[in-house]
């Protein structure tokens, strides 16, 4: 053994590399170790899906979605079915858009209700024999039928 070299040196030898990882130095230290994890960066909290920060269409006191459709109530569920009707090719669909149309307005559903009411309306639209995805498509494609009102 040679003269300068103490115990200490002799078990820094014998010990493995990894309770030795804060010594080493970074370019050979794995970048992972020691670093910390950075919190997710929030998103601004919206307060719906289709909310621009502008409001529009505008909200009442209590949150929910106002439609200025410029058509009577009675109307607007068969003009929706035509809109969604015209997107698609499949007769099955397009009779199904119709019908769902028809039982919103036998019920007495209008779309504003429809739209602040998805699940809800959705799952009547299913107990009345409307397909599960025409329903959701019916109730979950108002705001972008009502866009179009709002751009012209």
């Amino acid at each position: 053994m040679s003269e300068g070299c103490t115990r200490e040196d002799r078990t820094w030898r014998y010990r493995p590399w990894f309770q030795f990882w804060f010594v080493i130095s970074p370019p050979y230290r794995p970048s992972w170790i020691g670093k910390k994890r950075r919190a997710a960066a929030s998103m601004p909290d919206r307060c719906c899906s289709h909310c621009r920060h502008s409001h529009n269409p505008p909200h009442g006191p209590d949150g929910l979605v106002k439609l200025n459709l410029p058509m009577p109530l009675n109307e607007a569920p068969k003009s929706l079915s035509d809109w969604l009707s015209a997107q698609v090719t499949d007769e099955d669909w397009k009779t199904a858009y119709q019908a769902a149309a028809e039982i919103a307005v036998k019920l007495g559903y209008d779309l504003e209700w429809l739209h602040n009411n998805k699940t809800a309306g959705a799952g009547k639209l299913k107990e009345e024999g409307i397909m599960p995805g025409i329903a959701e498509q019916f109730v979950n494609k108002i705001m972008e039928w009502a866009d179009k009102f709002e751009t012209n």
